[in-house]
């Protein structure tokens, strides 16, 4: 489609000296068609480059003045190692997918932006521990080796596995007597220690009084239970209720996260109805651009942080960077410093951590890395700090070459999960995949896999019904659908 000419000579009477004529609707016209010529990918480029200097801005002048404490300070270093890290950060974006087109995109997204990007800046700035520039350049190398393995290896060729439906009759049946008898069983546990809030320092305490309880039980089955409700049956119920039009299971995908949290006061499931309609709504609009418009989402949730710092400050203002810049951005980043620093320095774990591998070798320490390491840098036993599988298998397991080992290990774990979800739509299993990524951002893969749920979302994908029921309406690739196609 050709636009509109914007300037026209005309031969007419009054048409001015020259006879030339600017249309404004046509100038309105020719800027919107020279933007949509604009190729997506250069808006992608442009939207993390952006993405990047917010995040370098807000923790410059908000983290680092208020969280120093945390080792979250700012330090000025030689503008090589500043140019490299935007380098690295930028590299991505020129293959980084700009739409869902498979599950393990999703994983790749939230990897690339909140995972990968944050601790190229914030390692040369944390004073606990204290690295090197040259340090944090080669670890930030380590990094950016990962985030290619990681995001390449799912692009293999999709293997055919051999499936084994059930009738739509036991699946649904299996999935309402596994759901009850999960939630039955932490009512009972934990049912009177029932309590919603939103003083996050108060849910450390109801937190705190939720594990002794499962502790007293002798079980840390309560953990898994929480998580496989979050992980697979709550986003299950969401995506299956938005893909058959069934508003009560919509309800129940968004609702029931509440109720979980008034039990265990995990603060990620009070957080996950929100997550998964943000990732619905990302997917029925503009759906091709994906990746642009959450990276803008990120944007926003950053640049939030500065409109209360400078009109509202106080309380509220610190309260918000503390769970957005702070929580959700900066300690993660941190954290790949510390389990660099710690195991630098201290035995390797050989994954003797994860349960199954301790019997192959011997764990060395005496309490779990979250705990080990919370006690080590802040003389916290109760403190835990959880990582991602990057700092909590890799440099734990095996130290820095770890990150290139545990990237190899997760992208066949994705391109696994492509394979068994060819049949789907992608929207279906990305709305699916929607708390498992947030779990897979902040703790051991392996954890992800077994605790976090991804294993029934393997184990349902492998036993879907074959023909009617849910089968004949999920696969669903063409025609008027909820998406608005």
């Amino acid at each position: 489609m050709f636009c509109r000419r914007t300037l026209q000579l005309v031969d007419r009477k009054g048409a001015g000296r020259n006879g030339l004529i600017m249309s404004e609707n046509d100038l309105n016209l020719e800027s919107i068609t020279f933007f949509k010529r604009i190729p997506s990918r250069v808006w992608l480029i442009l939207g993390v480059a952006v993405y990047m200097y917010v995040f370098c801005l807000t923790y410059r002048e908000l983290v680092a003045p208020t969280f120093e404490f945390w080792g979250l300070s700012f330090n000025q270093i030689p503008i090589r190692y500043t140019l490299s890290s935007w380098f690295f950060g930028m590299l991505p974006a020129l293959w980084i997918a700009e739409k869902i087109n498979k599950p393990s995109d999703l994983f790749c997204i939230i990897l690339y932006l909140l995972i990968y990007i944050p601790p190229l800046f914030v390692m040369y700035h944390t004073t606990i521990p204290e690295l090197s520039p040259d340090e944090v350049q080669m670890l930030n190398i380590y990094l950016l080796i990962g985030m290619v393995f990681v995001s390449i290896v799912p692009r293999l060729p999709n293997f055919n596995f051999r499936r084994m439906p059930v009738t739509p009759q036991i699946f649904i049946a299996f999935l309402t007597f596994f759901s009850i008898g999960l939630v039955v069983y932490l009512v009972a546990t934990l049912g009177r220690y029932a309590h919603f809030t939103l003083d996050f320092v108060e849910v450390y305490d109801v937190r705190a009084a939720v594990g002794e309880a499962a502790s007293a039980g002798g079980s840390a089955f309560a953990s898994y239970a929480t998580n496989w409700l979050s992980g697979f049956v709550f986003p299950l119920c969401f995506a299956i209720g938005i893909q058959c039009r069934k508003r009560w299971l919509v309800a129940t995908g968004i609702l029931a996260p509440l109720f979980l949290y008034t039990l265990t006061a995990m603060k990620s499931t009070l957080f996950t109805p929100l997550y998964m309609l943000l990732i619905y709504l990302l997917l029925r609009y503009k759906r091709e651009r994906f990746t642009l418009n959450f990276t803008v989402g990120y944007i926003v949730i950053l640049s939030v942080g500065i409109v209360l710092n400078n009109w509202i400050s106080g309380d509220a203002a610190i309260a918000y960077s503390a769970l957005v810049h702070v929580r959700i951005f900066s300690i993660p980043a941190q954290l790949i410093a510390q389990y660099y620093d710690f195991f630098n320095n201290n035995p390797v774990t050989y994954l003797s951590h994860v349960k199954g591998f301790n019997l192959l070798n011997e764990y060395p320490y005496s309490t779990d890395l979250s705990h080990m390491l919370g006690d080590y840098y802040y003389g916290s036993p109760e403190l835990g700090s959880n990582a991602g599988f990057w700092a909590a298998d890799g440099l734990s397991g095996f130290g820095s070459i770890g990150i290139i080992y545990l990237s190899i290990v997760c992208g066949g774990i994705l391109w696994l999960l492509d394979s068994l979800a060819v049949e789907f739509d992608e929207r279906f299993m990305a709305l699916l995949c929607s708390y498992l990524v947030i779990v897979f951002s902040c703790v051991s893969l392996f954890t992800t896999i077994l605790s976090g749920g991804l294993v029934f979302v393997f184990l349902a994908l492998i036993c879907w019904p074959e023909t009617g029921g849910l089968c004949t309406v999920l696969k669903v690739k063409s025609g008027t659908d909820i998406w608005g196609h």
